[in-house]
């Protein structure tokens, strides 16, 4: 469960990759876009961004959809779990990279960034 741990970014999302310009295709595949878990993704990806983060690094993110509203639950922790900080904000679909962004600083700047600095990532900050 989400309390116990959170994902790694994208689970469950598919991607599907087409030409920007080929139209039959695009109008094909259309209805296979699903809004809510766009945001979810830009939403995480913006966060994983932000950290710098990647398969390696204990980084976790989840990204739903209630009411409208988008909610993303993060957590940064230690290699060894003894380290952990957790929180989550809600905002409007369309701010999903926005939000994504502010739980990061939020994460980095309640004690993730000195993880992440032991982790030889974000130095320059």
């Amino acid at each position: 469960p989400r309390e116990i741990m959170l994902p790694a970014v994208g689970q469950g999302a598919l991607a599907i990759e087409a030409r920007a310009e080929d139209e039959e295709i695009l109008e094909m595949i259309a209805f296979l876009n699903d809004g809510d878990m766009a945001a979810c993704a830009k939403g995480e990806r913006a966060f994983l961004a932000k950290v710098e983060g990647g398969c390696q690094v204990p980084v976790g993110v989840f990204g739903s959809v209630e009411n409208e509203e988008l909610q993303l639950e993060a957590v940064i922790a230690s290699l060894d779990g003894a380290r952990l900080y957790r929180d989550k904000l809600t905002g409007a679909k369309s701010e999903a990279e926005k939000l994504g962004g502010e739980l990061a600083e939020k994460l980095l700047a309640a004690g993730g960034l000195e993880i992440m600095q032991e982790l030889g990532l974000l130095l320059d900050k």
